[in-house]
């Protein structure tokens, strides 16, 4: 009798444990459809004149996460442009003044989604990024997540904190500086970003200045913590998609999300075969997953269970990117050679990347 009474109340934390996750997961969700005054699923696409949504990355070359990358921009419809393309790489200089002069001759009142190039991987269309955007009424918006880089110091506590609940990750939700996977996404990741091209031209204008005044005191710099500068000292109107809605870190995120059938773009059947990451708290499924830190680890394991990994559902012939000065490069020109067929397989699509 007296063993079956202690533990009613290790049951009882575990329910109410429980209870806390499922009220956090529920209030979070809620909170996102409320905020924007629109469902999950709904899109503002009644909305007019309505922005072009223009996707591109840095890379002066090929390989395979950027091979990977452009694949899964494609399935989607989209043709990213990629700055940089042939230059020499010489840090982070480079990609803050050769984006900066590409922003430069895009209209201003356009939107550009502005991403890393070997560790992306993308879930939506452009229009449902373009809505995921639209309603978060931002000029520019980067992705939050787990972990404060490079500062690591007192400048940490100047991140404002979420609007998700505070017990959204369970009774183990943190907020700390350094990555911990219940830890609330709260610090800006320069991974991914996505805004007007008129505001995110004069993010990246005084970004290349600081660049140029610290070289020239012989400091190095990254464009991660400028952006977090900026971010925290309140300038230019930068915010963080705190719902995932458009983009995702994965760094100690591999289990925020769930793999299901995407009903949202495909009937039943189709639905089975072409399946995306939901987020488990928000439930947004976001437009670019960014495997930024330890994402890397399983980075490859996701892409296999991802739909346009498979040549069978994906026509890589019509695959292409662009460069800044209009040319058009063919995916399989340059990427082919990432990926060979496992040995003895015969499952249709099946492959095993370099």
């Amino acid at each position: 009798m007296c063993a079956r009474i202690s533990k009613r109340p290790q049951v009882a934390v575990r329910l109410l444990a429980a209870l806390a996750v499922l009220a956090g997961v529920t209030t979070a969700m809620f909170l996102f459809s409320s905020s924007f005054g629109l469902s999950i699923h709904s899109s503002i696409s009644d909305v007019t004149p309505q922005p072009e949504l223009i996707v591109a990355t840095f890379s002066t070359k090929a390989n395979k996460g950027f091979c990977d990358t452009v694949l899964s921009a494609a399935a989607y419809g989209h043709v990213p442009v990629i700055v940089g393309w042939g230059e020499e790489w010489k840090g982070y200089r480079s990609k803050v003044v050769s984006t900066l002069s590409y922003f430069e001759k895009l209209a201003p009142t356009d939107v550009v989604l502005f991403h890393d190039g070997f560790d992306v991987h993308f879930q939506l269309g452009k229009e449902r990024l373009l809505d995921a955007f639209l309603r978060q009424n931002a000029s520019i918006l980067y992705m939050a997540e787990k972990n404060c880089w490079p500062m690591f110091d007192a400048r940490c506590d100047a991140f404002p904190k979420s609007p998700l609940p505070r017990w959204a990750w369970g009774p183990g939700t943190v907020y700390q500086w350094h990555q911990h996977e219940l830890n609330i996404p709260h610090f800006l990741n320069a991974g991914t970003m996505m805004g007007f091209v008129g505001p995110s031209s004069t993010l990246f204008r005084e970004m290349v200045r600081q660049v140029m005044e610290k070289e020239a005191q012989g400091h190095g710099v990254d464009d991660q913590e400028l952006a977090a500068m900026l971010y925290t000292g309140g300038k230019f109107g930068v915010k963080l998609d705190f719902w995932m809605a458009t983009m995702m870190s994965m760094h100690y995120s591999k289990d925020d999300t769930v793999l299901e059938p995407d009903t949202d773009n495909f009937g039943p059947a189709e639905a089975e075969t072409h399946k995306i990451r939901r987020h488990k708290i928000t439930g947004t499924v976001p437009g670019v997953l960014h495997y930024n830190g330890n994402g890397k680890e399983w980075m490859d394991d996701f892409a296999k269970e991802s739909w346009w990994r498979n040549k069978e559902l994906v026509d890589r012939s019509k695959v292409i990117f662009q460069t800044t000065d209009g040319q058009t490069v063919q995916w399989s020109k340059v990427c082919d050679e990432y990926y060979v067929p496992p040995p003895n397989s015969t499952a249709a699509g099946e492959e095993t990347p370099k």
